[in-house]
């Protein structure tokens, strides 16, 4: 067991993931798989290595989920001001936010300088009001990473997983070009939990032929894992429950 006065080591950190960050990161998945911690955390993490490096470039996290009110990177507005993120937004009531988050997307992403990420929505659902972006992406680098977490009903065996995956690509007719292991059980989550997942991604991975980015691993477990086989971001919870933040 590590011991807390240990320093995380770098290939745990997030340097080496955000030195493979994109201009445009695009992050979806089934609904309650931790999509809008991982915006929140990646956004947060590249403006702390923007400040630690003295990087000029914008960073600006664009909620686009319009199907679930509830956990949207939309709403923390003032928590990713204090790390001078901007963040755009498109609810059910503002459609036309769309066309005009759709020309930043574009514009921003022209230089590598500055970085985009985007939270759809959850399901084949949530990525419909992105496919009309979707086309013109491509012309970019951009990832777009499949939030898994196998102890959601829905996705605990690989073919229901698979399916799942295929049916957000299709509504947002563009492919997953990695995976992201989210082994969340909320606060019930363990290590063992998390090294049985690795095994699960892994052969997930492998049915459907694209790679494992990283996992994503709170910070609190961190210090409990003996070993771990995949990079991973830790992470500080920010979408709380409301008894939990008391």
């Amino acid at each position: 067991m590590k011991n807390k006065s240990d320093p995380i080591p770098p290939h745990f950190q997030p340097t080496q993931l955000i030195d493979d960050i994109r201009p445009i990161t695009i992050i979806g998945g089934h609904y309650g798989s931790g999509k809008t911690e991982l915006a929140l955390n990646l956004a947060i993490a590249l403006a702390k290595h923007r400040q630690k490096y003295q990087h000029t470039h914008e960073i600006v996290l664009c909620d686009l989920d319009i199907v679930n009110p509830y956990f949207r990177a939309g709403e923390h507005p003032e928590m990713l001001k204090a790390y001078d993120v901007k963040v755009e937004t498109a609810s059910v009531n503002q459609y036309s936010a769309v066309p005009s988050l759709q020309y930043n997307i574009h514009a921003k992403a022209i230089t590598h300088h500055n970085y985009q990420i985007l939270d759809l929505g959850g399901d084949p659902e949530g990525a419909t009001a992105f496919a009309a972006t979707a086309n013109q992406i491509t012309q970019f680098k951009y990832h777009f990473y499949w939030v898994l977490n196998p102890y959601r009903p829905e996705t605990r065996n690989v073919k229901n997983a698979l399916q799942i995956a295929s049916e957000i690509e299709k509504r947002a007719r563009m492919p997953f070009t990695a995976i992201v292991l989210n082994p969340h059980l909320c606060e019930y989550t363990t290590p063992g939990t998390i090294l049985d997942a690795q095994k699960f991604v892994i052969q997930v991975s492998k049915a459907k032929n694209i790679p494992i980015a990283f996992q994503i691993v709170e910070e609190n477990l961190y210090w409990q894992l003996v070993e771990t086989h995949l990079p991973f971001l830790c992470i500080q919870r920010k979408l709380l429950k409301p008894w939990e933040g008391v």
